[in-house]
């Protein structure tokens, strides 16, 4: 009779929904620079804990949650319109400025977004052509196979087009994440990319884009002009301990994680 007790008291144990764990993929922005701190005092509140956090990115994301891999992704972009469709809802926990960094040693300070199209499509490839020294550009992008969130977004507000396909340049270096890309510059010298401003050390100098900086106050007013949402996305119909994580991403407490390194939402 003592054992059958125990029995039924382990199972109740292990099914009780605040110790059911959750599971996210996608944007790795989320992933390694909100995600680790918020999950911590998300667990010591309520019990709930994180099984495991993937960053494989915005979109691996989204099909690991529509394939049930996961009950959470994060998409560093705007919802599209197929994912709206298939019922995915979007939760917005703050706001990204996507820097276009350089090397620190770099002269260049200000370029306007025809200039970075240009450097980015090869047609501009050496830095006097932009005011810079006299040194071949070396653009640095994220795999454009993998289709990324951050280099989506660059792309469509940079290139005015979402296709990646044949518009960057020949002399471009392709890098699998973008502390790989923020890494690049860092170690060289005629390098430039456009990572998350959570990837920015003081080894990067970020560019003035349009005669606007990268700042918070111009993310919140909208001057500055390569921003995007962070969003959480989960199932309409999403286990509860889904709906208490989003709930508590948007309290004060998670707010001040995310303007550690983002724009908050509140």
């Amino acid at each position: 009779m003592r054992r059958a007790v125990l029995v039924v008291a382990a199972t109740l144990f292990l099914a009780s929904p605040a110790l059911a764990g959750l599971t996210y993929n996608g944007s790795s922005t989320i992933g390694q620079h909100i995600l680790p701190k918020a999950t911590q005092l998300f667990t010591a509140k309520t019990g709930i804990a994180f099984d495991s956090i993937k960053n494989d990115g915005s979109g691996k994301g989204v099909q690991a949650l529509l394939k049930n891999e996961v009950v959470l992704a994060g998409v560093s972009r705007a919802p599209k319109d197929d994912e709206r469709a298939a019922g995915l809802r979007f939760y917005t926990i703050g706001f990204d400025a996507i820097s276009v960094i350089v090397h620190k040693d770099n002269p260049v300070r200000s370029l306007t977004k025809k200039q970075i199209e240009g450097i980015f499509r090869g047609e501009i490839r050496n830095w006097k052509e932009v005011g810079g020294k006299d040194a071949p550009i070396v653009p640095v992008t994220e795999i454009l196979g993998e289709k990324r969130a951050t280099q989506i977004v660059f792309t469509e507000i940079i290139m005015g087009t979402s296709n990646m396909e044949g518009i960057y340049g020949d002399n471009r270096v392709e890098v699998d994440r973008p502390v790989d890309e923020a890494n690049y510059v860092a170690k060289n010298p005629n390098a430039v990319t456009a990572v998350s401003a959570a990837f920015v050390t003081p080894d990067h100098h970020v560019i003035v884009v349009d005669g606007v900086a990268a700042t918070t106050a111009n993310v919140i007013n909208g001057s500055y002009p390569i921003s995007r949402p962070l969003n959480l996305v989960s199932h309409q119909k999403a286990p509860k301990e889904v709906l208490e994580f989003v709930k508590f991403m948007l309290t004060p407490e998670a707010q001040a994680v995310v303007a550690e390194n983002f724009v908050p939402a509140k």
